[in-house]
């Protein structure tokens, strides 16, 4: 009896230990699987991060190199040019930073995720962008920095920006009186897009606002009105937003800084991109 009594205690305690053994076990395999859970919920994690710093978070990929433009009193219009750009009329802008050269492929594939310019050249300005798909880049960017910093320039911001500004010294072309100086466009640029900022800026220290690419405007596409104008914005509603600046396959007369032309805002053209004003 007594040795029945023994061999069922060394069961019972034989049983507890492979319980035991069985717990340990488990636990240590759950402490397995949610520790490689963790490491791969970290990897995931940093691979994430560095996408998220392919699209631009670290702030080299999408700065923008600004120049300050003092505000003041200019003429726009020419009174020898296009009807649409008569008449020639007073305008007074507030200071403005401009964006010293127009917003690269690099830049825009750092914000918005790919190219879509027909001429692939990073360092070159993006085009083939619409005005719509303009305030796409701008309003992230905006997001970005944590602010509604940035915009697209206004015929008045950009004609004044072109002219040189206060430093001004009345060239047909922004920068001077000779377009293979300061631009791209049909008689140099081979029909090719080229690297921002290889030609001669103008008296701003800003580039290419005569050739390589045309640049959009924030305004609605208008006639011009005479009196004196403060910060005109153009109207309110419209069919057209203004475009300014020549492109790379654009005659000289195109690429003067008082020539203007429109575009649907809802289309891209190879020869149009943008610059960005912070004010």
């Amino acid at each position: 009896m007594k040795q029945k009594q023994v061999r069922s205690v060394i069961a019972g305690v034989v049983g507890i230990l492979l319980a035991l053994v069985i717990v340990v076990k488990i636990s240590i395999n759950i402490k397995k699987e949610f520790t490689g859970r963790s490491d791969k919920h970290k990897t995931e994690e940093a691979e994430a991060n560095r996408a998220d710093t392919t699209l631009g978070d670290t702030p080299h990929d999408y700065e923008i190199d600004m120049v300050r433009v003092e505000g003041g009193k200019f003429y726009m219009g020419d009174f020898n040019g296009n009807r649409d750009e008569q008449p020639k009329h007073a305008v007074i802008v507030k200071s403005f930073f401009i964006g010293k050269y127009e917003v690269t492929q690099n830049q825009w594939k750092a914000m918005m995720g790919k190219n879509p310019s027909k001429y692939k050249c990073g360092e070159c300005p993006v085009e083939s962008v619409s005005w719509d798909d303009a305030q796409l880049f701008i309003n992230k960017l905006n997001d970005k920095v944590g602010s509604e910093r940035y915009t697209l320039p206004t015929e008045a911001e950009w004609e004044f920006a072109a002219t040189g500004g206060k430093k001004s010294k009345d060239y047909r072309y922004s920068g001077g009186d000779d377009p293979d100086e300061v631009g791209w466009y049909m008689n140099n640029s081979n029909d090719n897009i080229h690297k921002a900022g290889t030609k001669q800026p103008n008296e701003l220290g800003i580039c290419d606002m005569s050739g390589n690419v045309k640049e959009w405007c924030s305004d609605w596409y208008d006639d011009y009105h005479s009196g004196l104008q403060r910060d005109p914005a153009g109207p309110a509603t419209g069919d057209f937003r203004v475009i300014r600046g020549g492109g790379m396959t654009d005659t000289n007369v195109d690429c003067s800084s008082r020539y203007r032309s429109c575009g649907y805002p809802q289309y891209g053209f190879p020869n149009v991109g943008f610059r960005v004003v912070a004010r």
